[in-house]
């Protein structure tokens, strides 16, 4: 897919370079960047991705995603907030699949697993084909996604919808904790 089509609807600052450019994928971890891929910097407590573009270049990123402008010969998305741009940019990759979802959110401090699954059950007992991300995992059918967070980061969350979706899915339950709503995991999803 090409930069200009993954930034449609991302509210960006400056694109500097051509945003013509082929991406294969999609990487906010620059050990795991492949060839062909656009990086994301994020900012957290104990680390700034823009510390690590370098890197990400050397590693094949053909494009990046930063906060600041910085001193490189590939395409810059410079944008207010990365994260908000990353769930954007992760809905685009994977074909918008939430907008042909019905989502449903599961908000609170106790019981989101439990009602998250009763949800899941009373649909697929309506014959109505569900997935459920959360606590325990992603399900969907016979697949199974090992959990690594209850609401997954916006790339794995939005490649989980679009294969979920691809397989049938008609309607994705998913836990939704304050942590993933702070650092707008689900930005531009709509409940």
């Amino acid at each position: 897919m090409k930069l200009d089509q993954l930034i449609k609807n991302v509210s960006y600052i400056k694109a500097i370079g051509e945003t013509d450019v082929e991406i294969s994928g999609l990487s906010i971890d620059s050990n795991a960047v492949k060839n062909g891929n656009l990086f994301i910097c994020l900012k957290g407590k104990g680390f700034d991705g823009h510390n690590f573009i370098k890197q990400a270049v050397a590693s094949g990123a053909v494009a990046v995603v930063c906060e600041k402008e910085m001193q490189l010969n590939i395409p810059q998305i410079i944008v207010k907030n990365s994260r908000e741009a990353m769930s954007k940019i992760a809905s685009n990759f994977y074909d918008n699949a939430h907008e042909r979802l019905k989502m449903v959110a599961v908000i609170g401090t106790n019981g989101k697993t439990t009602t998250a699954h009763l949800i899941k059950n009373i649909l697929e007992n309506a014959g109505i084909n569900c997935g459920v991300i959360g606590t325990l995992g992603s399900y969907y059918r016979d697949d199974f996604i090992e959990p690594n967070l209850t609401t997954p980061d916006p790339i794995e969350l939005h490649k989980t919808l679009f294969e979920m979706e691809k397989k049938g899915a008609k309607v994705v339950v998913m836990e939704v904790s304050a942590h993933a709503l702070y650092y707008q995991k689900t930005a531009g999803l709509h409940f």
